[in-house]
């Protein structure tokens, strides 16, 4: 860990030095000039503020005036910054610009129509940035050019001594593998990107190690250490990480070692109390209504509005996951967010993603869910014309298709070939159909109380509200499949892959 951290140091010094050096010609040795380095990392992040404090002093020592400015991790703040820097009144004489999650090409458009000689530094353009923007001093004459490191090189010496190290510490797991995990950092940012690639092949071309999964932290400490929570669980045999920057590894780390043996039991006691809660006060509600008479024709009508208030809220949270799914289908290539066209490249469904078939598994759960309507419809129908058997067949039936909506749902999942965590794509696919799937669940456990209570002599032709407000929520439940059927599933199918 030394050699890697003097390393490291040494490689900090060496972009430092020759990022001062590089924009410092002769000529301007004779005069203090001023140069500002937008800094795409966080102020408090320990792999960014090193790189400000090597170019500090290699700054001093050339008499050049650095100004600093910190984006957070934030690739739009990037672009207003270099907005904020081009429309000043006495402008910098130079730039220096990283091309982190895509930006450099707008800030290089602003700095360029401003007059200010800028410098790409730690990555560069890359594939259709590279054809779209040229080489330096062509199509924008006051860019100087790029100094980039040998990211895939770094990425595959960081990956061989990890199996090394591995190896030396005997942390192999029972099959004598090491199972390694990948948390990178975007899919956008060239360099990072690129390290990536270079540690993928070493880790692909040892026979000793077990490429598990690579997600994505957005150079994040907290996702990192909730990734590698999943991660974990996910696989047991997991013994290893790599990570694309030190706080993904810190996020990783604080996970694996910060967790106590109480954390389930404590976890448990919350989802009892709310269980308890939940039964407690359904407990009373029923009672007040079955056995108190408390629930007269007005207080039913409030009852109502209630009900119908709470689904209209429900139907507000879909569209936000509607909206989610369509702002990006629609857009794919939307120029402004530079995340959105790295994963996206800005076609929809995104390339390498294999989309279900919606003429299988998924029409098969829509035959299900709208005969589980009729089902449904049938057994309040048959509550008024007070036939009690058709009650409870028709309760039963539904409980039964609704459960077997959960199973198919549950066996398509395991069969995606695309994950929740990595790809904008698995993310509002899981998320819209993941709800959806937990309202089922929801609807089936409210159709289970209906019909336990049915069973024992509940519900009349004229008072029978816990069983219509469960009818209600189940019919909205198939109109949301109904409407993610329709356009995640058919309108937005790509190349679908047998299940």
């Amino acid at each position: 860990m030394e050699m890697k951290s003097l390393g490291r140091r040494r490689i900090l010094a060496s972009i430092g030095a020759g990022i001062a050096l590089a924009i410092a010609g002769p000529a301007a040795w004779a005069a203090a000039f001023n140069v500002v380095f937008i800094n795409p990392g966080r102020s408090d992040e320990p792999y960014w503020r090193s790189v400000t404090r090597f170019m500090q002093p290699a700054a001093q020592q050339l008499d050049i005036g650095l100004e600093v400015l910190y984006a957070e991790r934030d690739h739009l703040k990037m672009i207003a910054l270099a907005k904020e820097v081009a429309a000043r009144s006495k402008k910098p004489d130079y730039l220096v610009i990283v091309n982190e999650k895509l930006a450099a090409g707008e800030m290089l458009k602003l700095a360029d129509a401003a007059g200010i000689k800028t410098l790409l530094a730690f990555s560069t353009f890359e594939g259709p940035q590279a054809g779209e923007f040229g080489k330096p001093r062509e199509q924008y004459r006051r860019w100087l050019g790029s100094l980039t490191p040998n990211a895939e090189d770094a990425g595959r010496l960081t990956a061989e001594e990890l199996v090394r190290q591995a190896v030396r510490r005997g942390t192999l797991a029972g099959d004598g593998k090491l199972h390694v995990a990948l948390i990178a950092g975007d899919k956008a940012t060239p360099t990072g990107v690129q390290r990536l690639q270079g540690a993928v092949d070493a880790f692909r071309a040892d026979p000793r190690v077990v490429l598990e999964q690579i997600v994505y932290g957005n150079w994040d400490r907290a996702r990192a250490k909730e990734q590698a929570a999943a991660l974990l669980l996910r696989y047991p045999k997991l013994n290893a990480f790599w990570t694309a920057s030190d706080l993904m590894a810190f996020g990783a780390i604080l996970w694996m070692h910060h967790m106590t043996a109480a954390a389930p039991f404590v976890f448990g006691l919350g989802v009892i109390g709310i269980l308890y809660t939940f039964i407690g006060w359904w407990r009373d509600v029923i009672r007040e209504a079955q056995y108190a008479g408390f629930h007269t024709r007005v207080v039913q009508i409030s009852h109502r509005y209630g009900m119908i208030l709470f689904i209209a809220s429900e139907v507000m949270f879909f569209v936000a996951w509607f909206w989610a799914y369509f702002n990006t289908a629609l857009f794919p290539g939307d120029v402004p967010d530079y995340g959105r066209l790295a994963f996206t490249h800005g076609v929809w469904p995104p390339q390498g993603i294999e989309t279900f078939d919606p003429w299988h598994l998924p029409l098969l759960n829509t035959l299900i869910l709208l005969t589980s309507g009729t089902t449904v419809t049938w057994a309040h129908h048959a509550l008024l014309e007070n036939d009690r058997e058709g009650l409870k067949w028709g309760l039963a039936l539904t409980i039964l298709l609704g459960m077997t909506f959960t199973c198919v749902q549950a066996f398509e999942y395991s069969h995606a070939l695309f994950h929740y965590s990595g790809n904008i794509y698995g993310a509002t696919f899981f998320m819209a159909t993941g709800f959806h799937g937990a309202h089922v669940i929801i609807g089936s456990i409210f159709l289970i109380v209906c019909l336990v209570r049915a069973l024992n002599g509940h519900f009349t032709p004229t008072q029978h509200l816990g069983f219509e407000f469960a009818a209600w929520y189940w019919h909205f439940v198939d109109v949301v499949w109904l409407f993610l059927f329709a356009c995640i599933y058919v309108w937005g199918a790509g190349v679908p892959h047998p299940e």
